[in-house]
């Protein structure tokens, strides 16, 4: 927006709608001012981007909208746009009323491949999330989550100059010894999917939090930095200070961006260089990944000498059951409803995925204690992981034999007929499921995925609120010391085997 309209354009769109968050597409202010410019029993149809019905979007648009006399009375959740831009879009048709309307019509476009290009429902009521499935958009961050430091995005180098292919590493290291301190290898998404041996093929320079002085030490590395991401980081930040010289000039009270201050003042450090994550993941032997943007559920662990590139979403846990509740179609499920996405593909997001995912809470909820009945709850706990290994155990099997990338053994698990990993993968779901029933009423395990997780998610939410306990993610206290629930594959230095 500010690229487009210029900055004085953004400051005073975003005093008008204080509330819309300033991640959402600009389409929002659209169907807000169409909403607030309807009158009663006034109806208003609008085309935006897909996202508008996921996260911050959603929250300022349609939830906007349905919680002001706006119903929904038909929508497409999303489509292809038939334009020359590779875009997904929804189109959303609503009235203000307060009467009650009759059967609302949803429609979500299948993939080209399908028999079929269009599945439709009709629905009583058509939610914000535009979903004819159970709406978990209403699900709350759970503190236990978000304040665990277990899930973060990969660094974000932010320049090129600060990644090096292997001689350039190579060279740099034969100089010197030391600066191996500085120069890590280095996984993208797309190299880890779809190589066949998921082997990095580049390093990045890494200075940590080091101050200028002591990234000087590092001779080779500190001088690429410098005569590269030096000159681009003081470009933009004086182009920043004049657009916000000229919007002081204009507006003495608009706010002001400070987006490259920081970066232009540590100048030789990554863009995003997540500290917190690389030093946990420093301490673990491996850990797990998803690509950030995927169509697919995979997952896997990565020897913690690799640093993750911002590519991929990073689940600091070492142990074989957490690995399973991911790699499960319970947190797959999850995954779709609660996503935001890029085009057609869907985004893993920390804030609306992870952060109200809960794990299975053996039955701490319905005033269990969480090391009684230890036997039983490791027994059911154990075989988890047991599953999960044995998923990952074939899966690689299946990747050495066939000399296939990540990429290649889902794709085959996509085609129809009985596959020996698909049935690996029931397995798996049904003991992931047989952890999360642990404990529950009976009513509760009758409910599908989404359904089940969203109650847990609700019950969870309101015992933190009283102070309570709840079970966080990863792997619980009482099987954490045992060694039957820990493997030791991983992609390593060498790619995998």
């Amino acid at each position: 927006m500010q690229q487009e309209f210029g900055a004085n354009y953004v400051d005073e769109i975003r005093n008008i709608f204080p509330d819309v968050s300033g991640f959402a597409d600009y389409c929002v202010y659209w169907f807000r001012k169409a909403h607030d410019n309807l009158k009663m029993e006034g109806r208003a149809g609008l085309v935006g981007t897909n996202t508008i019905c996921q996260t911050n979007s959603r929250e300022g648009g349609l939830d906007y909208i349905t919680s002001n006399n706006g119903v929904i009375t038909d929508a497409v959740s999303s489509m292809p746009w038939q334009g020359k831009a590779v875009v997904y879009v929804s189109i959303v048709n609503w009235i203000k009323t307060n009467h009650e309307i009759g059967k609302k019509k949803i429609l979500r476009f299948l993939s080209e491949k399908s028999d079929a290009k269009w599945e439709i429902d009709e629905l009583g009521y058509i939610p914000a999330s535009l979903t004819s499935k159970f709406d978990v958009s209403k699900a709350k961050v759970l503190n236990v989550n978000k304040k665990s430091n277990t899930c973060s995005q990969g660094q974000t180098q932010g320049h090129k100059g600060f990644i090096l292919k292997k001689d350039e590493a190579d060279k740099m290291i034969k100089s010197s010894k030391s600066n191996e301190n500085v120069i890590f290898p280095y996984l993208v998404a797309n190299v880890w999917l779809g190589k066949a041996d998921s082997r990095f093929d580049r390093y990045v320079i890494d200075f940590d939090s080091l101050e200028i002085y002591q990234a000087q030490k590092y001779k080779e590395p500190f001088n690429r930095v410098k005569n590269l991401v030096y000159p681009f980081r003081e470009t933009k930040y004086r182009k920043e200070l004049e657009r916000n010289k000229k919007l002081i000039a204009s507006n003495p009270n608009a706010k002001l961006k400070n987006d490259w201050k920081p970066k232009f003042e540590k100048w030789w450090q990554l863009h995003r260089t997540r500290k917190s994550l690389i030093d946990k993941i420093s301490s673990m032997d491996r850990y797990i990944v998803i690509s950030q943007v995927t169509h697919r559920p995979i997952f896997d662990f990565i020897s913690s000498k690799i640093h993750p590139n911002a590519s991929l979403v990073v689940f600091t846990f070492d142990d074989d059951y957490s690995f399973g509740i991911l790699q499960s179609s319970l947190h797959w499920d999850w995954i779709k409803e609660r996503c935001s996405t890029l085009k057609g593909d869907m985004r893993y997001t920390t804030t609306t995925i992870f952060n109200t995912f809960p794990f299975p809470q053996w039955g701490v909820l319905h005033g269990e204690k969480l090391d009684e009945d230890g036997k039983n709850k490791t027994k059911i706990a154990l075989n988890v992981a047991i599953k999960a290994r044995k998923f990952i155990e074939l899966r690689n099997k299946i990747r050495v034999e066939n000399e296939w990338s990540l990429r290649d053994v889902f794709r085959s698990m996509e085609l129809p007929g009985r596959n020996p990993l698909k049935v690996l993968k029931n397995e798996l779901d049904i003991a992931v499921r047989a952890a999360y029933n642990y404990g529950l009423p009976k009513k509760m395990k009758t409910f599908g995925n989404l359904q089940l997780l969203f109650e847990i998610n609700k019950l969870c939410f309101e015992q933190e609120k009283k102070g309570g306990f709840i079970v966080r993610s990863g792997i619980p206290n009482f099987c954490k010391e045992n060694e039957e629930f820990y493997s030791d594959h991983m992609i390593g230095l060498n790619g995998f085997k």
